[in-house]
Formats: C-alpha cells, sequence, structure tokens
C-alpha cells in the first residue's frame, strides 16, 4: 500500500507542480490557490508536515489576492521543495 502511494504522489503530483508554474507565469493567482489546495492533502499523506505552512501561505495568498509580491517566490520554493522530495521518492 505505502509503496502504491509513493508512487501515486511521484507520478501525480508534478502535473499539480507544472499547473502552479503555469499560474505563476500568466499572474493567475487564484488557480495558484486552487493547486496548492490540491496539493495539499498529498502532502500530509507523504508526511510533509514541514510543508504544512508554506502551501497554506501559498493557498491563501492566491485565493484572497494577498501578499502577491512574495506569492511567486513562496509558490516557488514550494514546487522546488516538493519536486525535490519527488525526486527522493522516486529513486526508493
Amino acid at each position: 500500500f505505502v509503496t502504491d502511494m509513493i508512487d501515486s504522489f511521484v507520478t501525480n503530483t508534478p502535473e499539480i507542480l507544472n499547473g502552479m508554474q503555469s499560474a505563476i507565469d500568466t499572474k493567475n493567482w487564484s488557480e495558484v490557490g486552487s493547486l496548492a489546495h490540491k496539493l495539499k492533502p498529498n502532502l500530509a499523506f507523504m508526511g510533509m508536515d514541514s510543508l504544512k505552512d508554506l502551501v497554506l501561505k501559498v493557498e491563501q495568498s492566491g485565493k484572497n489576492s494577498k501578499n502577491l509580491k512574495q506569492l511567486p517566490a513562496n509558490t516557488e520554493t514550494l514546487i522546488a521543495k516538493v519536486n525535490q522530495a519527488i525526486e527522493e521518492l522516486a529513486n526508493l
């Protein structure tokens, strides 16, 4: 079961991250927030509690169009950290 969940995370999460990057590029802040919301359960299931505050900040900033100066950098940090986790998990 755990192996299947890791495989699912490694396979499906990049699509969310790519969508977040595209939404940043087009300044579609509400989409960034929606995709962050979609990412939260994946991170929680994988035990990535260290990213909980960051993903919540990205979600709320995007959905509420607040802190827009920090939103791209916060989102890119989130994407980089999740991509690093994907890379590590893919090598298990």
